[in-house]
């Protein structure tokens, strides 16, 4: 009997310490289990950006460009073109230019221009530059223009020179666009201003006091008015435009319109200014300059077409 009871002892002993040992162990396994982690959904990382992706704007749309009014590989025959946006530099090539004086920009017929005040202010050009023109046998110089007369005290309002660069010589070598002349009916021994002729001319002299080529509007100009100009010089001769339409009724102090004369004309090539020269010496032996405003100012190394000047003059 006593053994009996010793063993249910045990028993119970034995049973008591399994279920505690196991309570431990249920306790135990709750505190060790790792909690369940939410798994983010997988995204595809964006392509890193390229430096030169960076760095490089959309490409656009190439433009289409005209030959005449263009400066690109379809015209080529457009070697200079002073825009004046702020400068006097050349966009077509390096022919940039200097300026001189208190030249301002102001509104243009396109954008801005460069204005003259006819006291100091001028633009002028590179040994270079005078070279390169001075080997032109034909071409096209086109520009648009406005001026304010100053012929009541001078002769001439010189817009483009190209020539000698000392005054007071009788060796003129010159080729001149120029606005006014002189008073012919009071011709003597020196030209006196004329504030009526508001013509503009283009002058070639070469090795003596008389022109050898020239030629004007034939009617006068309005001041401070936009005008276009262009001369042109060809196998077919010599021409001038105002506003696209040609100066057929033009007329000649000197030479015709056959004549082929350019640039290459002039054997003095020292100097090549816009606002400021001389004419022959007898009408404006002294430099002199313009007052007025250039804008959109082009030399082409080919004789333009009359639709062509056409449309460099209805651009604005």
């Amino acid at each position: 009997m006593k053994k009996e009871v010793i063993f249910l002892l045990i028993f119970l002993f034995i049973s008591s310490c399994a279920q505690k040992e196991a309570e431990e162990m249920s306790v135990t396994s709750e505190t060790l289990e790792e909690p369940v982690v939410e798994t983010p959904e997988e995204t595809t990382p964006e392509e890193p950006e390229t430096l030169l992706g960076a760095l490089e704007p959309e490409a656009e749309e190439p433009e289409t460009y005209d030959a005449v009014t263009q400066a690109t590989p379809v015209s080529p025959n457009l070697i200079a073109h002073w825009k004046f946006e702020g400068n006097a530099k050349d966009s077509i090539n390096d022919h940039d230019g200097t300026i001189f004086g208190d030249a301002i920009f102001d509104t243009g017929k396109k954008g801005k221009a460069i204005s003259f005040d006819g006291v100091d202010d001028y633009v002028e050009f590179s040994q270079s530059t005078v070279d390169e023109f001075g080997s032109l046998s034909k071409g096209t110089i086109a520009f648009w223009f406005k001026f304010e007369s100053l012929l009541d005290t001078q002769t001439v309002m010189p817009i483009f020179y190209f020539g000698n660069d000392k005054a007071k010589t009788t060796q003129e070598d010159i080729y001149i666009i120029e606005i006014g002349h002189f008073d012919e009916s009071s011709f003597d021994a020196v030209a006196t201003p004329d504030p009526n002729n508001k013509k503009i001319y283009s002058t070639w002299m070469n090795n003596n006091r008389d022109p050898f080529l020239c030629f004007d509007s034939n009617k006068n100009l309005e001041e401070d008015k936009w005008h276009h100009y262009a001369v042109v010089v060809g196998a077919d001769g010599n021409t001038g435009y105002l506003n696209g339409v040609e100066l057929t009724n033009r007329r000649y102090n000197f030479g015709n319109k056959n004549d082929k004369s350019f640039l290459n004309s002039i054997s003095a090539k020292e100097r090549l200014i816009l606002g400021y020269g001389r004419s022959s010496y007898l009408l404006s032996p002294e430099f002199i300059y313009f007052k007025g405003t250039l804008d959109d100012f082009r030399v082409y190394d080919k004789a333009l077409s009359t639709d062509e000047v056409k449309e460099l003059a209805s651009l604005s």
